[in-house]
């Protein structure tokens, strides 16, 4: 499946942090990232019976955008943590 493939490859890029947003958005890959999770979104809502173009429907785009910010900051979160960590073990 390209979407979970896609997510998988844009997790990976943020735990190696190797892409910043500044070249992702220049080389058009940011577009299709956010096209790909507009898509996931919609599919999302329509599984659970929400009609399109109702605020039932806007509001469940809107949730599933925050969940998927919130995970990306927990992934960022533990990635810092686990770098202090190596940190406190070299001695820093």
């Amino acid at each position: 499946m390209p979407d979970r493939a896609t997510s998988t490859c844009r997790s990976i890029l943020l735990q190696c942090g190797l892409v910043p947003a500044l070249f992702l958005a220049g080389c058009g890959l940011q577009e299709e990232l956010d096209a790909l999770d507009r898509q996931n979104f919609e599919r999302g809502c329509a599984n659970l019976g929400i009609t399109r173009a109702s605020p039932n429907w806007e509001q469940c785009m809107l949730q599933q955008q925050a969940n998927e910010t919130y995970k990306e900051q927990q992934l960022l979160n533990r990635i810092n943590q686990e770098n202090q960590a190596k940190e406190l073990k070299r001695g820093r």
